[in-house]
């Protein structure tokens, strides 16, 4: 019994809240105000509505628009909707309206201070209830990133002990020279080089100028005009692997040249060296090279002074 009378005064309870919130939300369903709008002249300009009567009616703007139905003891003649209000084409000497809404109810029978004339705009103004506020609720995740830095080493890769061993060829204004070339490296390492142009400084005699003349007897003697250059240089240094198969390589050594002419056969023939453009000189080397695979390819020049420049190219294998 205590039950079904907890449940009776709960459920009038809630009755009695409901017609409540249903009384306040109709209080603010109002009309705000009704003016004469002197300066409007839009019910003269457009086109004249007029009521069953024939007479031209008034025009009266609701704001703000809504969903509303209206309706006069003399009927309401035409209804326009416009952007931000609704003009409504009232007959003249109507004195009352009334106001309907489907959702915040009726004003019934609102009455105007005086009866509406014909081609006279009014304004009336509603307030309407305030819209229900809904509250939404969501979660949110904070996500904290830590960064820190970590150093690490590089260390670069220890490279394989290689063996290059190449045949090279070598251009010089005293002919093409033979060679030999030799490295041992890992990311650095060292390299040997050796070439001649296959040809001996044999002489007998030794001549110091262009005149022929022979050192120590001033003997000119005759020659056929035919000059023989035997060339042979050494060099050596050191070799850097740059990365991705290439390699630099430079150093320093010798370069030792003989210029001899030959001797007319009515001098007994042989030759005789010009010890002016004779000796050894010092000489310096910088190349580029390739590796990949098993094959090795380089390129230098080589200065030697007194002597000038002199190309090299070779190829070979590495192991």
């Amino acid at each position: 019994m205590d039950k079904d009378r907890k449940r009776m005064a709960i459920a009038v309870l809630l009755w009695m809240l409901a017609g409540l919130a249903c009384y306040m939300l109709g209080q603010d369903f109002r009309v705000a105000g009704m003016c004469r709008l002197t300066y409007d002249a839009t019910a003269l300009i457009c086109d004249t509505v007029r009521d069953k009567s024939g007479d031209a009616c008034a025009l009266l703007k609701v704001t703000p628009p809504q969903d509303y139905e209206f309706d006069t003891p003399l009927g309401v003649a035409k209804r326009v909707n416009r952007v931000g209000e609704i003009w409504l084409y009232v007959p003249r000497k109507s004195r009352e309206i009334t106001i309907r809404h489907p959702k915040w109810g009726v004003i019934r029978s609102y009455k105007f201070e005086k009866p509406l004339e014909e081609r006279v705009v009014y304004e009336l103004r509603l307030t309407l209830p305030p819209e229900p506020v809904t509250v939404r609720t969501d979660t949110i995740m904070l996500t904290q990133t830590l960064t820190d830095t970590l150093v690490v080493e590089h260390k670069r890769p220890r490279l394989p002990l290689r063996t290059h061993a190449l045949l090279t060829l070598s251009g010089h204004k005293a002919g093409p020279a033979c060679g030999l070339m030799l490295t041992l490296m890992r990311r650095h390492g060292a390299w040997v080089r050796g070439s001649w142009n296959m040809r001996t400084g044999k002489h007998g005699l030794e001549i110091s100028g262009a005149e022929g003349r022979v050192d120590g007897t001033g003997h000119t003697p005759y020659y056929t005009g035919h000059t023989r250059h035997a060339l042979y240089t050494i060099t050596g240094g050191a070799i850097h692997h740059l990365g991705k198969g290439f390699l630099l390589m430079e150093g320093m050594g010798i370069c030792h040249q003989e210029v001899t002419w030959q001797l007319a056969k009515s001098e007994g023939g042989g030759y005789a060296e010009r010890t002016d453009l004779s000796g050894t000189r010092v000489a310096a080397e910088l190349g580029l090279g390739f590796t990949r695979k098993r094959l090795t390819i380089i390129g230098s020049a080589t200065w030697a002074k007194d002597w000038g420049w002199q190309g090299t190219g070779g190829i070979g294998i590495n192991f």
